[in-house]
């Protein structure tokens, strides 16, 4: 027979990272965690197939050959596998950086016959061989393939990417299990066998793969289907074009480029945007008190409300202003409330500020259009997790745009008063979320970008303050609550919850345009995603409560046996041996039965009595009866000892040494206690020989928790009963000696020693306190509570709260003759 073949597979070239869109690098996160899967399947059925051909062999050399391979592919299958999903994501970088080596990597598979007659004749079985796995695979998959294919081209501005060069198609893959053997001298027919495996047990499987990769890509707006893209400006009608406005129709009116992309406007003359008539709930005696509508968690829900007391906040008008963005004079309530963002307010054309110049008024489509704009520029923009985000001054980027400019000539813009209102509005509720000390700074980052979203969702849909179920509002409140215990940015480079909310933000940022339904969707698949990840990461906490509870119990039965063995022999005079045999033995024995049976059980009852019975068998005895009841119960006592030792001690041997010895002991004592009844030792030898014993010390078997430290400052009790807000489940941050910071939940409070014990949020245990340790904490600034009530409707509460201030502090005073000034 001719001697196997060897071949060495070379490896690919490497390639540079490169910044992938986020939806990208969450699409390849998914599919990677999905071929690890498939790939551990594959290489644990190596094992097997190997196995069998080996035994079937006809020659030694053959079985040679199949147990050797199957040697080597135990031991390097991990190196295997991280060098297949190596080149797995190389293919995407390679991609998006515009490189070729895409393309080239899978030539060989799409050669023709006659090209592949060139190729060495290894080269052509493998080639050969890939060539049949794309066939089968494009086949069976081609609809779901060319639709992933079609996505991740429309995503891809750097090059074209067909079903050859996709990194998830069967072509890229099967060379890149081809480029993961490199490090393998296998003979040709151990290749060929694993291709075939690879073939049944990850492309015949991959259906899956390509499907979750469509859904993905599908809920992020990409190419969804039945849903139309919007259509591309008329020609000549570019951004930097503009088109004059009819004879007798006001420039607010006229047509313009960019609304020629905007979402179709529901409704009709009169109406706000979604056709819906604006109505006040203020009443008619002027009480603003009754006109105020509560929901469960006490924020106002009426959008004419709030711009009421925008309005009854605002100072005079002043003489002059700028109403070309930034801050202007006039009345800015986020200028009031927050640090300069959204711009001036609304001025009408009769302001006096826009005297002598006009007024070009940004009607709500071209609002619109301009935010789609921005929304989609956003797509593109870098995200920083490790800072925190900033707050858009959208004002200023719409005064600013180029088309608005050039509509607007020498004009001053401004944007109708709902619109502006809903603007200032939105700025003052990201201002508070974007500060909000209860939300991690790689949180904030991710949420700073849905604010053209909403400011957006603000303007198309004034029932977004009104509803508290809406679900937009509780898109953001599950997007918040789901990421309270984010630490850092360093922790979430692999973290699946991570990537599902960085999709989430990057599907509203690519699919939102005018239906404020569209979150409804997006919110059900984020609950269902937070929900499964709840369930596994609560089977961790509930082993973490279930070791805690464990460590308590045990505690308390071993102080509980520390106190009664204490109680009853510390101090009292015992021969050596029984001495050691109680405060170990007895010891171990007593906790262990009031661990399994509890401290009320039988067998606990039949241990105590036994320590007793020897205690008192050691004692000296100088009564006849005394000593015929102690001759009476030894046998039993020797067989319950037996018993007890038996439980405790595994070596025979060791076992046998204990109770020889016990018994050597009492028979000394009943030795000395009839010599001293029949009178062979006097009283002062039965007592120097009672003497001789020393006393039984004091057993510590654990440890008593204390509760507080009397070093460092006294404690005020205003923190401890701070305290008492936090509950089981309650989140906090950490400050640690390092100075890092750790986001954490209180799991259980344990007893004894009010153990506070907190775990991270995949439920593994981080720290553990007891109640004055934390009380010591909050005190020093060491420790925060977080609240984890819904961060939109706290915005809502604290937005109408800031207004309601300045709203007191703008109200003239009444200071007519003969009255005092109002305090």
């Amino acid at each position: 027979m001719a001697p196997p073949t060897v071949i060495n597979i070379k490896a690919q070239g490497g390639t540079a990272q490169v910044k992938l869109p986020p939806i990208v690098h969450t699409l390849r996160q998914q599919a990677r965690r999905q071929l690890g899967e498939l790939t551990t399947q594959l290489f644990n059925s190596t094992d097997d197939a190997l196995f069998e051909l080996a035994d079937k062999s006809e020659s030694n050399v053959e079985q040679t050959l199949y147990f050797e391979s199957m040697r080597q592919l135990r031991l390097h299958r991990e190196d295997m596998t991280q060098a297949l999903l190596r080149r797995f994501y190389a293919g995407f970088e390679s991609l998006f950086a515009g490189a070729t080596g895409a393309d080239s990597a899978g030539a060989a598979a799409d050669a023709s016959l006659d090209d592949l007659s060139l190729l060495g004749n290894d080269e052509l079985e493998i080639s050969v061989a890939i060539s049949g796995i794309v066939s089968k695979v494009t086949a069976q998959h081609s609809v779901v393939l060319a639709a992933l294919t079609k996505r991740l081209d429309h995503l891809c501005k750097a090059t074209t990417i067909n079903e050859r060069t996709n990194p998830l198609g069967p072509t890229q893959l099967s060379e890149a299990f081809v480029d993961s053997l490199k490090k393998l001298e296998l003979d040709i027919r151990v290749v060929i066998i694993l291709l075939k495996l690879f073939e049944r047990m990850v492309m015949g499987r991959i259906e899956p793969v390509y499907s979750a990769a469509n859904k993905l890509l599908t809920e992020a707006g990409i190419l969804p289907e039945g849903r139309r893209k919007a259509p591309a400006p008329q020609s000549g009608g570019g951004r930097g074009a503009s088109t004059p406005a009819a004879p007798g129709v006001p420039a607010a009116e006229a047509p313009h480029p960019i609304v020629d992309s905007a979402p179709p406007i529901p409704g009709g003359s009169g109406t706000d945007y979604l056709g819906t008539p604006m109505h006040s709930i203020i009443d008619p005696n002027g009480s603003q008190a009754s006109g105020f509508g509560y929901g469960v968690t006490g924020a106002p829900q009426n959008f004419s409300l709030i711009q009421q007391l925008m309005q009854s906040a605002q100072p005079p008008t002043p003489s002059h202003g700028n109403p070309v963005g930034g801050v202007g004079s006039g009345f800015n309530p986020y200028s009031q409330l927050g640090q300069g963002g959204y711009g001036s307010p609304y001025l009408s054309p009769t302001t006096e500020g826009g005297a002598g110049t006009g007024q070009y008024v940004i009607s709500t489509p071209q609002l619109v259009g301009l935010l789609n704009e921005l929304q989609t520029d956003q797509l593109h923009q870098s995200v920083d997790l490790e800072a925190p985000p900033p707050l858009l001054d959208l004002k200023n980027v719409v005064f600013n745009h180029t088309d608005i400019v050039e509509n607007a000539g020498e004009s001053h813009p401004s944007i109708e008063r709902n619109d502006d209102d809903a603007l200032n509005i939105v700025a003052m509720l990201f201002d508070f979320i974007l500060n909000d000390r209860n939300l991690a700074i790689p949180m904030k980052a991710l949420i700073s970008r849905l604010q053209i979203p909403f400011v957006k969702l603000a303007v198309i849909d004034k029932s977004f303050f009104e509803r508290s179920g809406h679900p937009a509002r509780q898109l953001l409140n599950e997007l918040a609550s789901a990421g309270i215990g984010w630490s850092s940015a360093a922790e979430l480079k692999r973290d699946a919850l991570y990537d599902k909310i960085e999709s989430t933000v990057v599907a509203v940022l690519n699919g939102f345009s005018n239906d404020a339904e569209f979150f409804a969707d997006l919110l059900e698949d984020l609950r269902a995603f937070v929900k499964g990840e709840q369930q596994r990461n609560d089977v961790v906490e509930q082993r973490v409560q279930a070791a805690e509870a464990g460590k308590a119990h045990t505690q308390n039965v071993k102080l509980k046996v520390q106190q009664i063995i204490n109680q009853k022999a510390s101090g009292l005079r015992l021969p050596a041996k029984i001495g050691q045999f109680v405060s170990d033995t007895m010891a171990r024995s007593l906790v262990m039965v009031g661990i399994k049976q509890g401290v009320e059980s039988g067998d606990w009852h039949m241990t105590l009595k036994a320590l007793d019975d020897l205690l008192w068998c050691c004692q000296p005895l100088d009564q006849s009866e005394q000593i015929e009841q102690r001759d009476a119960m030894l046998e039993e006592l020797y067989g319950r000892l037996n018993g007890i030792t038996g439980a405790i001690v595994d070596d025979i041997s060791q076992r046998d040494d204990l109770l020889d010895g016990i018994r050597g002991e009492i028979e000394y004592a009943i030795e000395r206690d009839r010599a001293y009844l029949g009178q062979d030792l006097d009283d002062e030898e039965f007592q120097q020989a009672v003497e001789e014993l020393e006393p039984l010390e004091e057993i510590t078997l654990t440890e008593a928790t204390v509760f507080q430290s009397n070093d460092g400052p006294q404690i005020e009790p205003a923190f401890v009963e701070q305290l008492r807000g936090l509950n089981e489940g309650g989140w906090v941050e950490l400050r640690r000696d390092s100075g890092a910071l750790l986001r954490c939940k209180l799991t259980t409070i344990v007893q004894p020693g009010d153990r506070y014990v907190f775990v991270n949020r995949r439920g593994m245990k981080v720290a553990e306190y007891t109640r004055m340790d934390l009380a010591k904490r909050l005190q020093n600034g060491s420790l925060t509570l977080l609240d984890e009530s819904e961060v939109f409707d706290r915005a809502l509460q604290a937005v109408v709260g800031n207004l309601r201030e300045l709203q007191k502090e703008r109200q003239p005073k009444d200071t007519g003759p003969g009255d005092r000034p109002s305090s």
